[in-house]
């Protein structure tokens, strides 16, 4: 985990380049969906038809015509589509409810106290359900293996917390009700770098700057980073009374040196 820019898709990348021991999240969910549609006898697959309307009817609603989609993308789409309308998807939150009943419930309430903007709001909760729905599919259906994670539960943190412009500063006992109502895993590695560093990779990302910052000047990136790393520094507060492992790692060093880094703590 760590503030926008910071480098974790980077680094995960480049760990899993090097080794065959790990697997990436969007990777192991596509496989979990498809081991759970072979398993699983009460998930039903709709007729060929339906499954054409309903993805021309996802196609024009929520990709633009400018977007080019990808293999990988496509993939991944697949598999979330799936998920979806097979019932998969339904299944998964609900035992994520059973298991942590009142964490989305926490989760809208403290949207709603922090954050001005109602899109926001709307697309941060559609977030954190999507990470449920994947999270909880991967530790029913793809195990013993590590995965590795570009954020996760903890990292969300920072989207709830810390919007652009909140109605309010981040109150402590706030975030440690949020990560006492989470799964959190076996290990966290915690990427540190300044907000200046961060702006400054966000410029150099190939896919632009992410959802948050598209419309902001670089004060107003750095002030967001600064308040997702006052989140995060909370965040860690709170798990070391868990007795979660924490590893925090100076993400300003080469990437290269970040790998054998961060290889012999996995």
């Amino acid at each position: 985990m760590g503030p926008a820019g910071v480098g974790k898709t980077t680094l995960v990348k480049a760990v899993l380049d090097q080794s065959r021991e790990y697997e990436g999240f969007e990777e192991a969910y596509v496989k979990a969906v498809k081991k759970a549609l072979i398993q699983q006898k009460d998930l039903v697959l709709p007729d060929p038809g339906y499954i054409r309307n309903f993805v021309t009817g996802v196609f024009n609603t929520v990709f633009p015509l400018s977007m080019k989609l990808t293999p990988n993308s496509l993939k991944k789409y697949n598999a979330s589509m799936f998920s979806r309308i097979s019932g998969l998807s339904e299944k998964m939150i609900t035992l994520y409810y059973s298991k942590y009943p009142r964490s989305v419930e926490n989760v809208t309430n403290h949207l709603m106290e922090y954050t001005k903007n109602e899109e926001r709001i709307s697309k941060v909760l559609n977030m954190f359900i999507l990470h449920v729905e994947r999270y909880i599919c991967i530790e029913n259906y793809f195990k013993k293996i590590l995965i590795l994670v570009p954020g996760g539960f903890v990292h969300l943190s920072t989207s709830i917390f810390a919007p652009p412009d909140p109605k309010k500063d981040l109150l402590k006992k706030d975030v440690q009700k949020y990560i006492e109502n989470i799964p959190t895993p076996e290990k966290i590695v915690y990427l540190k770098a300044d907000p200046k560093t961060c702006v400054s990779r966000m410029k150099d990302r190939s896919g632009g700057y992410p959802y948050t910052f598209k419309n902001l000047g670089e004060k107003d990136m750095k002030e967001n980073i600064r308040r997702s790393i006052d989140c995060l520094d909370v965040a860690v507060q709170s798990l070391d009374l868990r007795d979660e492992q924490v590893i925090e790692v100076d993400a300003k060093k080469d990437i290269d040196e970040l790998v054998r880094e961060i290889n012999p703590i996995l």
